[in-house]
């Protein structure tokens, strides 16, 4: 059994990449390290500025920390220049998911989706369940099937490959229909009350 796993590259992950710091870095830095917390279990660092958390990171190890731009060491004299702080003006204190929910609203949703950009981007990072994972065991299994059944998921067109998403609790389950030349068929979840509409 073979699972080959691809990761971003080139252009995408750029794009990805740009994306992930125009929302994360100042303003939704909260909720992406909650994120990074919750997926890699790793402890939080703030970005202390006169008693307040300027800028929240996580504690990778030795003097390495994590943000929306990625790595950097907390040497880096260029670390507070994003938020206009010198090194000087700052200090560095371990804080909680209390401590940021105190200071600032943060939704479920920006967490979330914090959580997809950071997979996206840095698959590499030991994630605790997180939804590459997911997809891995899933596509193992599928392959189990797939060899029973002698069925395959394929793309419609090569540049349109099947999408794994992740499952919101309420789907009512598998939609399959035959191809216009009947070769093949498609294959789609459905929700509650979407069973008359065909594919």
């Amino acid at each position: 059994m073979t699972v080959i796993l691809g990761k971003l590259e080139g252009e995408a992950r750029k794009s990805l990449a740009s994306m992930c710091e125009a929302m994360f870095l100042d303003g939704e830095c909260y909720a992406f390290a909650i994120a990074l917390h919750r997926g890699l279990e790793r402890p939080m660092i703030g970005l202390m500025q006169d008693g307040i958390i300027r800028h929240v990171l996580i504690h990778l190890g030795a003097d390495m920390l994590a943000d929306c731009r990625g790595q950097i060491s907390s040497l880096d004299k260029e670390l507070g220049k994003p938020f206009g702080i010198m090194l000087k003006e700052y200090r560095f204190q371990k804080v909680t998911e209390a401590d940021l929910f105190r200071q600032h609203p943060i939704g479920d949703l920006s967490i979330r989706r914090a959580m997809l950009f950071a997979e996206a981007l840095w698959p590499d990072l030991p994630w605790i369940d997180g939804l590459k994972n997911r997809a891995l065991a899933f596509a193992k299994d599928l392959e189990v099937l797939s060899r029973k059944h002698k069925m395959w998921i394929r793309d419609v067109m090569p540049t349109c490959p099947p999408m794994l998403a992740e499952g919101m609790d309420d789907e009512g389950g598998y939609m399959v229909k035959p191809s216009d030349d009947g070769s093949a068929y498609a294959i789609t979840r459905f929700f509650p009350g979407q069973e008359k509409y065909t594919l």
